[in-house]
């Protein structure tokens, strides 16, 4: 007999949650409390399964459906209770609507039809099969709702006459089971893929930084000496807060000297401003030559360009000459990047107040080693993960695309930049994240792969759970190759069409982690 461990998720409550029973050492149908799954091979589309006290258990993952079945052989004359657990490929959701048709198939021919017009339970069929005749049959299951469709079918189906044989016990394979429910399966969302073979890119990995893009950032420097003060309607503003192009971020109250410069400059620019208003009506009477008009004219633009470089290229048409103080307004429309002045610091000429960037354009600059830049040829895209996160994104998820290749060897990092223009329409990505990033080359071959989020580290070993049957699991070491976005090369440890979890795998570690060794049983 196998060793089954039995999952304790979340002890009790996790169990009457899912109104589970307790396990059984029969295999009795005798009630609808579902206990625990008594060991099985799942042979996916094979047929057969016979065990020793009398149960036949299926899984069948066809038509983007999954089926694990239970139930007694097939006696004519007599009715046998079959526990039908239905799972869509798609969603990993359980069934909840019918009908389910269930059919006895000679060839093309329908011998004998029955429909269940509803779920039990969630996810759950309890069915009574009236099989037809003795002899062999293929055994249909259509389920037809608008949750989820599809058929399933199981070939070369007995039918006993009179009574069924003693079926022969399973073979061992030396794997040590898990058993882990249905029910806690859908409940705890687990999710399973395929182990596959796959065009995959020998890709570069590398760390990468986001960063704003440097063609839609905008400093904000003092123009001159003074106190940095909040502004009077607007408040202070903080990192991260979106603004407007001309909203007031700061004001500034200049130092004596800085005062009387700026107000002397700024009373000249007025008054070559009103003189040239004043000779273009004179001009336009008739009264005053087109000379006068170029002198007036250059003479504007003289203290335009002084009053300007004073201020550090402020707007001069948002200044108050009736203000003791001068208003700091955003260049554009974004988010404060960096704030590095305290209000009532004292600020000198030139020296950077804020940064104002467009957050829905950033740059992801990644650093490629050097040795690995012969193998950088027609990068186009690139994924990468956030935080440590098990989600992997694709610059092409954000319309990326390459704007510099780096041929500069970084002396300090002796690494070679490689950036991305990404569109940030969402604000899902950050300024200021560091990302481990997989850039894609053309360079590709076939490989064994499975996706990333399958294996775990557990005790210093990679590892997979492969599921065969509905509810047995089994443990795989296993030894990965390249990454490729979200797949992951396999050089061992899995096999090509076997099913593994994909989403959920920790709880079947968990669920492999009672020591408690339990027979076989699967009451309902």
């Amino acid at each position: 007999m196998k060793n089954i461990y039995f999952s304790i998720l979340s002890v009790a409550a996790l169990v009457l949650a899912m109104g589970c029973g307790t396990r059984h050492t029969d295999h009795a149908h005798n009630d609808h409390d579902h206990g625990t799954e008594q060991a099985h091979d799942d042979h996916g589309d094979d047929h057969g399964h016979g065990h020793g006290e009398g149960g036949i258990v299926e899984t069948l993952w066809q038509d983007d459906l999954e089926m694990f079945g239970e139930w007694p052989p097939f006696v004519a004359g007599q009715t046998s209770e079959a526990v039908l657990h239905f799972t869509s490929m798609l969603t990993f959701e359980p069934a909840t609507k019918g009908p389910l048709t269930i059919q006895w198939m000679s060839g093309d021919r329908v011998v004998k039809s029955q429909v269940a017009d509803t779920v039990t339970r969630t996810g759950i069929f309890i069915v009574e099969i009236a099989p037809p005749d003795p002899g062999t049959y293929d055994l249909t299951m259509t389920l037809a709702s608008s949750q989820m469709s599809g058929t399933v079918r199981l070939p070369n189906v007995q039918v006993y006459q009179g009574h069924a044989p003693e079926m022969p016990h399973e073979e061992e394979d030396g794997e040590t089971e898990i058993s882990f429910l249905k029910e806690q399966q859908w409940l705890l969302g687990t999710k399973t893929g395929l182990v596959e073979r796959r065009d995959l890119n020998d890709n570069l990995r590398a760390p990468g930084e986001l960063k704003p893009a440097g063609n839609r950032t905008s400093e904000v420097f003092a123009p001159f000496s003074g106190a940095l003060l909040p502004d009077h309607r607007f408040g202070a503003v903080r990192h991260g807060q979106q603004v407007r192009k001309g909203q007031a971020l700061a004001m500034i109250s200049p130092s004596p000297s800085a005062e009387n410069s700026w107000f002397q400059l700024l009373g000249e620019y007025r008054l070559a401003k009103a003189e040239l208003s004043r000779v273009e009506k004179l001009y336009e009477q008739k009264a005053a030559s087109e000379r006068r008009l170029e002198e007036a004219t250059q003479q504007l633009a003289i203290k335009q360009a002084q009053l300007s470089a004073a201020l550090g290229g402020a707007e001069l048409d948002d200044m108050d000459s009736d203000s003791p103080h001068f208003t700091v307004r955003s260049p554009r429309d974004g988010v404060i990047a960096h704030h590095d002045i305290a209000y009532g610091s004292y600020v000198q000429p030139g020296q950077r107040l804020f940064s104002v960037i467009d957050p829905d354009v950033l740059w992801l600059e990644v650093h490629v080693a050097a040795a690995d830049m012969r193998n950088a040829t027609d990068v186009q895209s690139a994924y990468f993960s956030i935080g440590g996160s098990e989600h992997v994104l694709s610059t092409a998820d954000f319309e990326g695309k390459v704007i510099a290749s780096g041929s500069i060897l970084d002396p300090i990092t002796r690494r070679i930049p490689i950036t991305f223009e990404l569109r940030n329409r969402d604000g899902l990505l950050k300024v200021g994240e560091f990302v481990q990033v997989e850039v894609q080359t053309s360079k590709t071959r076939s490989a064994l792969a499975v996706q990333k989020s399958a294996i775990l580290e557990d005790g210093g070993a990679s590892v997979a759970y492969v599921q065969k049957g509905g509810e047995t699991w089994v443990r795989r070491v296993v030894t990965t190759g390249a990454i490729d976005g979200p797949w992951v090369e396999v050089l061992s440890g899995l096999n090509e069409g076997e099913r593994v979890a994909t989403a959920g795998a920790y709880k079947i570690k968990l669920a492999s982690g009672s020591t408690g060794e339990v027979g076989h049983g699967h009451a309902h």
